[in-house]
């Protein structure tokens, strides 16, 4: 004959896993700063070009200056961990 009964146990409560922890992201904050950068500093390298003395290479120095600060401003990892480090210490002299 086939046995139908159950083992129970005794239930436990509790909750397990790593203990809580706080971690800041600044995300969207961080990306409004890197396009603030951006601007920021396209804007000064177009102004310093604009004093140079004309010519045809002009066109390609400012598209040059262009990707070079949008590389090291928006893709590059290095570039922004400069730019985020900067962000938290404006925000952590701010909030002193």
């Amino acid at each position: 004959m086939t046995n139908y009964g159950m083992n129970l146990e005794s239930g436990q409560h509790g909750i397990s896993g790593s203990p809580l922890g706080m971690k800041v992201e600044r995300g969207q904050e961080s990306w409004q700063f890197f396009a603030f950068m951006f601007g920021a500093l396209l804007a000064i390298a177009l102004a310093f070009i604009e004093e140079m003395p004309t010519g045809r290479w002009r066109i390609a120095v400012k598209i040059t200056v262009s990707l070079v600060i949008a590389y090291f401003t928006l893709l590059s990892p290095r570039g922004r961990n400069v730019l985020v480090g900067v962000l938290h210490r404006f925000k952590t002299l701010k909030s002193r």
